[in-house]
């Protein structure tokens, strides 16, 4: 088995084994903030050192995108409490539904080979319109009271997103070829993101061992969480153009769901909590999917050809003597 094919395969399923672990190991919950940060912020760092001029990357699509975000969170709350689910349960849908685009999704366009620049701008929109807007939509729909609350997100996600985003701009600065960085170390931030969803995994599943009670709602959240991030994902192939039809569609469907726990367990319950965790379980089941149909191609065009599959040309006879010679048409 070749370097190539064991990279090929670690592309194509290693989301899978990384939710696989974080599952069935919720005693890694007590590293996860620790190290959160640290396993994050050079992953922005390679993504940010590739920027150049992403303001330029602002699409009329974006707009939608924007509009979306903050309709869509309402239909599902009111649509879930139609249907006679609790209002916890209807808040844990709207919680899900509203979070901003997450901060590893531009690194996920870069596994994909899309235009990260697109969700880079997506990522920075939806995240101050939702630090500005949930103190209002909370309140309103889940009637409780959330004094400083724009401080508190605007506190969590600016440390983390806009050190590794100075550094990137310096580092440009001083030396423009580190913008290669990005590139080279592509399969470096992938091993970063895996061990990421380990700890995302591992802190939901400590949580329903701890809160038994959830169990039983695990069911209609899990479908609710599926629900919504299918239409998350649908949304932006239909609403954003042909154009950013992929971007959009990656900006509306991975959220930063931890910032909408983070809310849900300062002001709420955790039932409300249950969904936004089930929908991370989602919608990085959705990218490792996305990635393994990506990298499916790649790992056809570097399985070496067979004697037989060679063009019939005088070019050819020699490579053919000698692939017969090293048995590689034996079966």
């Amino acid at each position: 088995m070749s370097f190539q094919t064991i990279l090929n395969f670690y592309r194509s399923y290693g989301l899978f084994i990384s939710i696989a672990v974080g599952c069935f190991c919720p005693f890694l919950h007590v590293i996860s903030e620790q190290y959160f940060a640290l396993l994050l912020m050079p992953m922005l760092f390679f993504v940010f050192v590739r920027l150049r001029a992403p303001f330029h990357a602002f699409h009329w699509s974006h707009l939608p995108l924007l509009l979306w975000n903050l309709l869509f969170p309402c239909a599902v709350f009111w649509t879930l409490r139609a249907l006679g689910f609790s209002a916890d349960v209807a808040m844990g849908g709207f919680m899900a539904a509203v979070s901003p685009t997450g901060t590893a999704a531009p690194v996920v366009m870069t596994f994909l080979e899309g235009k990260m620049e697109f969700v880079v701008i997506a990522f920075l929109l939806t995240t101050l319109g939702f630090t500005f807007l949930i103190p209002f939509l909370f309140p309103l729909f889940y009637g409780v009271e959330t004094p400083g609350l724009s401080f508190m997100i605007l506190e969590k996600v600016a440390g983390v997103v806009l050190i590794p985003m100075v550094l990137a701009v310096l580092c440009r600065l001083i030396y423009p070829r580190s913008e290669e960085w990005g590139y080279r170390a592509k399969d470096f931030s992938f091993l970063l993101w895996q061990c990421l969803i380990i700890l995302i995994c591992s802190k939901m599943s400590f949580s329903l061992w701890e809160n038994h009670e959830l169990l039983y709602h695990v069911p209609e959240c899990l479908i609710i969480a599926a629900a919504v991030c299918f239409l998350n994902f649908a949304a932006g192939y239909v609403f954003c153009g042909r154009k950013f039809a992929r971007e959009a569609s990656q900006a509306l469907g991975q959220k930063n769901c931890g910032l909408t726990i983070l809310v849900a367990i300062t002001y709420a319950n955790p039932l409300v909590v249950l969904c936004p965790s089930l929908y991370i379980m989602c919608h990085n089941s959705w990218n490792a999917i996305q990635i393994a149909r990506h990298e499916r191609p790649k790992a056809q065009k570097t399985k070496p050809m067979k004697s037989h599959e060679l063009p019939k040309s005088p070019k050819n006879a020699k490579k053919r003597e000698a692939a017969a010679k090293a048995g590689d048409n034996e079966i």
